[in-house]
């Protein structure tokens, strides 16, 4: 059996609806005033995110990759293999002491 928890090493998005659904649980304390207005950047970012979990993983794919890698003893689990490449630039990065290269943009 696995002895440390299974891993997801970056950032993935899965398509869920929690952004639509998470305020009803949001404290009294922590919601926004009733009269405050999001800027025209936070309404951009809210989009932004949305169309990030819209087009991410389904929930049942994430989960048999997390079955997969606990019955299989595998402790890292990769949602996008192409990322593998970018963690094994910035290991070498580091390992060689060397400025990492900028990020990508979409």
């Amino acid at each position: 059996m696995l002895k440390d928890p299974a891993q997801l090493p970056l950032f993935i998005a899965v398509d869920t609806t929690i952004s639509e659904t998470s305020e009803r649980n949001r404290p009294e304390s922590a919601a926004p005033g009733a009269l405050d207005e999001r800027s025209a950047e936070d309404e951009m970012r809210r989009k932004f995110l949305d169309e990030v979990v819209a087009a991410g993983m389904r929930p049942e794919a994430v989960a048999d990759l997390v079955h997969d890698a606990v019955c299989n003893d595998r402790f890292w689990i990769f949602t996008d293999l192409n990322m593998v490449t970018v963690l094994a630039d910035k290991h070498d990065s580091i390992m060689q002491n060397r400025n990492p290269a900028p990020p990508m943009l979409f």
